[in-house]
């Protein structure tokens, strides 16, 4: 997602050109104060996923701060809540259909309550009508999820991130 400020909702989704794989971005995987993961629930294609808060770094932001803003971006959540401590993570991530393999930076964030209520503050037309729901999840109860959960080895993500523990 881009700031607020420099978006143009032109009407079509956003583009990414055919194969271009260097776009960097970022994910967070913020823990409530139970040790419960937030998942958005995103719906582009027709089959809906879960995945983590998070997108593009944006020219000239670090990625700690690119983090920082689309977890408030996206959620509502305070920005402090992101923990300058990542890992990488490699993504077989496709845009529409379109093969986009990265490396991403997944962060992590602790929020100091229960399941806080989640409001997302700057999402574009089209993010707005993709982004079908959230949820706060205990990171046994995320394999019984319905619907795909992307990265699909999210828990190995959350265990190397953490350690195995709560931040």
């Amino acid at each position: 997602m881009t700031r607020p400020d420099e978006r143009q909702d032109t009407g079509s989704p956003p583009v990414l050109p055919r194969g271009k794989s260097d776009r960097q971005a970022v994910r967070v995987v913020c823990y409530d104060r139970s040790g419960r993961v937030l998942l958005l629930r995103w719906n582009l294609t027709g089959l809906p996923y879960w995945e983590p808060p998070g997108g593009g770094v944006e020219p000239g932001e670090s990625p700690l701060d690119a983090a920082r803003r689309e977890l408030a971006e996206e959620t509502g959540l305070p920005a402090h809540s992101v923990v300058d401590h990542y890992i990488t993570v490699a993504r077989d991530f496709a845009w529409f259909g379109t093969p986009c393999p990265r490396v991403e930076r997944f962060f992590a964030a602790v929020v100091p309550e229960d399941e806080p209520e989640i409001r997302p503050s700057a999402l574009t037309r089209h993010e707005s009508s993709w982004l079908v729901g959230q949820g706060w999840f205990y990171p046994e109860q995320i394999p019984l999820l319905a619907d795909h959960v992307e990265p699909p080895h999210l828990l190995r993500v959350i265990a190397r991130l953490d350690g195995g523990r709560r931040l």
